[in-house]
């Protein structure tokens, strides 16, 4: 202890000095992960989340990300279904979107945010329905829930920090299929600030064009729009089971796709067995982690991220040297106006003049066509070439010729 501190300040303020500490590490933590947390009703539930799965659909082309989160309810064998029976949400950190569902805003989940001091940007209702788990010809198809799932996004108000990103408070209403071994509920959100630019230099844009990053991750809440909302309800937050649970981003036209880096390194990588030329990537969720983020993250160049000058052979720095990527990195139009092949041509622009008054014009990607003959300085003034003098025969003294010569 600090003998200048008074001891019975430092006792009264160690706690809080403490718990500000702990909230601005959380605040200054990179909050790129897009994850969840799942939160009950009642506090102190008894039942468990699993399976679950988190999967992101990426397409070639750039823009929003489809997520879809799978799972179910397990009961204690102590328990029934109607004795936990109870509506959930969930905490996504992030703005969400999805397919237009009819129904009114809630205004019980405005009230809930805006009690502590958030400020509601949009609000409306998310797709939910439920899927039978097994397969064949009698399977039922996927029951469409009435009235989805409302939500609210919210951020926090401006201030010394600055405008901070913005978190979604959802409801899932409670139904049967939760608890209902043989199906899981699933909830559609499309996510626009899921796949992000990853930062690098010019010099790496040319030889490895422009890199997305997509991250995916549980249980993490360190940013400023979650926390407040996981403090206020950390006693009501629902664990996952031991049933498998999994982290999955499916990416199409894999045949355009290439991978740089996956974290975690015992994240798996395979071919889809039912999509053509669709890769995944997928991570186990271990129920023995707590309230311990767990994180996914692919780095990643695909169509979406192809170099957009056009024409342009990208370098590599295992066959191709420095100059090559010098020339990559011109300017589009000095790269489409290449040299003729004949050196004459070349000394004289892009108009090669042989024999006749045709002159023979390099294309870009095509061979040489004949066009019309043209001064190369039609407007200057040519000057009129000197009449050569006559010339004398020189004569010796034997008066045979000896040659010509200008006089």
């Amino acid at each position: 202890m600090n003998p200048r501190w008074p001891a019975s300040n430092a006792r009264g303020s160690g706690p809080l000095i403490v718990l500000i500490g702990l909230v601005i590490l959380l605040c200054a933590s990179p909050g790129a992960a897009t994850a969840q947390v799942f939160i009950a009703t009642h506090p102190k539930p008894e039942f468990t989340i699993g399976p679950l799965f988190v999967r992101a659909n990426v397409g070639p082309a750039a823009g929003p990300v489809d997520v879809t989160v799978l799972f179910s309810v397990v009961v204690p064998a102590t328990l029934s279904g109607g004795a936990v029976a109870q509506d959930l949400y969930l905490l996504w950190p992030g703005e969400v979107d999805g397919e237009a569902v009819p129904g009114a805003p809630e205004p019980e989940l405005r009230r809930t945010v805006e009690a502590r001091g958030f400020q509601v940007t949009r609000e409306g209702r998310l797709p939910l329905s439920a899927r039978a788990v097994y397969s064949g010809p009698q399977r039922p198809r996927p029951e469409t829930l009435p009235g989805g799932a409302p939500f609210v996004t919210y951020s926090r108000e401006g201030g010394p920090l600055g405008q901070g990103a913005p978190a979604s408070w959802i409801r899932i209403p409670w139904t049967p299929r939760l608890v209902d071994r043989t199906w899981l509920v699933e909830l559609r959100m499309r996510l626009t600030t899921l796949r992000r630019p990853k930062q690098a230099t010019w010099l790496e844009n040319v030889l490895w064009g422009e890199r997305h990053v997509i991250t995916l991750s549980f249980n993490d809440v360190r940013t400023r729009a979650t926390f407040p909302m996981y403090l206020a309800h950390r006693d009501r937050v629902v664990h996952l089971a031991d049933d498998p649970s999994q982290l999955i981003i499916n990416f199409a036209d894999s045949d355009h796709l290439k991978i740089h880096e996956v974290y975690p390194g015992s994240s798996q990588r395979r071919s889809s067995e039912t999509r053509r030329a669709t890769e995944i990537v997928s991570a186990y969720l271990d129920p023995s982690e707590g309230i311990r983020p767990q994180v996914l993250s692919v780095q990643f160049r695909g169509a979406a991220g192809h170099d957009p000058r056009q024409g342009c052979r990208r370098a590599d720095p295992g066959t191709h040297s420095l100059r090559a990527a010098q020339w990559c990195s011109r300017p589009a139009r000095y790269r489409d106006s290449r040299p003729a092949r004949d050196a004459r041509a070349h000394l004289a622009g892009r108009d090669d003049v042989r024999r006749d008054s045709q002159p023979l014009r390099a294309q870009p990607g095509r061979a040489r066509a004949s066009q019309r003959a043209r001064p190369p300085y039609p407007r200057l003034p040519r000057a009129a070439c000197r009449a050569l003098p006559a010339t004398a025969a020189r004569l010796a003294r034997d008066r045979a010729p000896l040659g010509r010569r200008a006089p």
